[in-house]
């Protein structure tokens, strides 16, 4: 057999597990350290299973082209190409329903961000509403209405600006399309999405419970933004995910980063990569082993 069954089963068993224990996991970590944990194995996982995706399509198509044609010229390059197109094409599969759409919206807030962004990064809308929320282009901007600033004390405001400018300093947005975009390609790793999205806001409240000195201050700016915010459709909000678990999480010492983890999460997603890659090899093996024309010596 060309893929064998411990190949098949390989994406699936990973995936399972990491959806399994990415909460435990998260609950234990600093949130940067998970973040980077969570995203590595994930994109370990969608890696092996398209590589394993395509070198089972292309072993069943090998195995219909030796039982029909067993005395067929051993392929070359054009053969080659063509794997080499359906593993691109797999792959892009499946980024294109997430990095399509995230790079509408960017590209519409780039073109709009010159116009409005302030030397300083930070534009304050009249608006009663209490909002917050960064937008990862032109440089990053942070929107902030005023019914939102009026919410706040003066340190806790503070709170609210670091959070939302740790967001665009760290990249948080490209964190979690990686996430989506390797759940596009292993369904099974949606519930880790949703782990990661809660670690990205973690992540954040960390920085500015450190930036403010005071995690008590920085609790009590999450929980009223959290009671008082909808969330936007677009953008990275102050009172996203799970506010009274990051509250909890503000109200007790900052976990270890444990820096050491995120390298052991890297060799673990080299792993599963070329754990899958060693699969696809045996497909360009077999089609090496395919047998070579045999000339017809009969004479008519």
């Amino acid at each position: 057999m060309l893929v064998g069954p411990a190949a098949l089963v390989a994406p699936v068993v990973e995936a399972l597990v990491l959806a399994r224990c990415a909460p435990a996991v998260a609950r234990r970590l600093h949130p940067a350290t998970a973040t980077w944990l969570l995203g590595l194995l994930a994109l370990g996982c969608a890696a092996s299973t398209v590589v394993t995706l395509v070198a089972l399509v292309s072993g069943l198509s090998l195995g219909e082209l030796v039982e029909l044609w067993p005395r067929s010229p051993r392929p070359g390059g054009p053969v080659i190409a063509g794997l080499a197109v359906a593993c691109t094409g797999v792959g892009l599969l499946a980024v294109l329903p997430v990095a399509g759409p995230a790079a509408r919206d960017w590209w519409r807030a780039r073109r709009a961000c010159p116009a409005v962004r302030p030397p300083d990064g930070l534009l304050v809308v009249e608006e009663s509403a209490p909002e917050a929320y960064a937008v990862p282009a032109a440089g990053g901007l942070v929107v902030v209405s005023t019914g939102m600033l009026a919410l706040l004390e003066p340190q806790e405001r503070a709170v609210l600006l670091a959070h939302e400018r740790a967001h665009l300093r760290h990249r948080h947005h490209l964190h979690r399309l990686l996430v989506r975009a390797c759940a596009v390609a292993n369904p099974l790793l949606r519930p880790v999405v949703r782990v990661s999205a809660q670690q990205v806001e973690r992540w954040a409240d960390e920085v500015a419970a450190r930036e403010v000195g005071d995690r008590t201050v920085a609790a009590r700016s999450l929980a009223r933004a959290a009671l008082a915010t909808r969330a936007p459709a677009a953008g990275l909000a102050a009172g996203g995910g799970d506010s009274a678990e990051r509250v909890r999480a503000l109200l007790d010492p900052a976990a270890p980063r444990r820096v050491g983890l995120v390298a052991v999460a890297a060799a673990l997603a080299a792993t599963m990569l070329l754990a899958a890659v060693a699969q696809a090899d045996r497909v360009e093996d077999r089609w090496e082993r395919l047998p070579t024309p045999v000339a017809d010596t009969r004479h008519g």
